[in-house]
Order: structure tokens, then sequence, then C-alpha cells
């Protein structure tokens, strides 16, 4: 059955089954990325490298390299799944405990979101970029 036909108890079962854990997981992929983030910045990124080496440099500039593709390509689809979650919260049929949840999940999500985006590559805009 097709997501179109089902009746609203059963959609809003779908979403909470299914878009809450989502939201749950890439809160936690988001957050790993901005401590990665982190220590690239702060130039921390193994014990054994000696800050100021050209080795090091390399390996801070390979992994911030690696930094920027994530970011590229996680922020579009993670934008669309808060714009999802915010549809859903807005218009869907939840109970009072779905949507305080549903609510707080994605606070979470888009504050770590909006935090990611300032380590993304200057050259790249996105409509949802305030800062």
């Amino acid at each position: 059955m097709s997501e179109a036909t089902l009746n609203g108890t059963e959609y809003t079962y779908s979403f909470v089954s299914t878009m809450l854990p989502l939201l749950k997981e890439y809160t936690v992929k988001l957050n790993q990325l901005i401590e990665q983030c982190n220590r690239v910045r702060s130039h921390k990124p193994y014990s054994w490298l000696m800050r100021g080496s050209r080795e090091t440099e390399l390996v801070l500039s390979e992994q911030r390299s690696q930094i920027q593709l994530q970011i590229k390509y996680l922020i579009p689809p993670a934008e669309k799944l808060a714009r999802a979650v915010s549809g859903m919260i807005a218009n869907g049929r939840l109970n009072e405990f779905e949507r305080i949840e549903s609510e707080i999940r994605l606070a979470e999500f888009e504050a770590l979101l909006l935090s990611l985006l300032q380590y993304r590559d200057p050259n790249h805009r996105s409509p949802m970029q305030k800062i």
C-alpha cells in the first residue's frame, strides 16, 4: 500500500516509526561531523602528527576536503528531512506526545544543521543558510 492511500492513522504511525528514528540517527551523524570539523579546525587530527609539519598539513588538507565533500552531499537531503518533519508537525495528525517529541527532535537536528553550515565551503550557498 502506498503512502498516498494510507489513512491518517496509518500515515501518522508510518511517520513516527520511520521519520523520528531517521531524525535521531542523522542528529548523531551531524554531531559527529561537527566534532570532526572541530578537531580539524583545532589541528588535532592525530597525536602522532607534529603541528606545522608538512605531513600534518597534508593530512589536515585531505581531512578538510573529505569534510567539505560530506557537507556538500549531506546538507541538501538533511534540509529536506527537516522540512518534511516540520510539515508533518504542522499538518499531521499527531497526538500531543508525538508532536512534542517531533518538535524537540527537529529543534536538535536543525541546531546542529545550522552549526554545520559554518564549516561549509563559503562558495556554496543554501536556502537554509543563515550564517
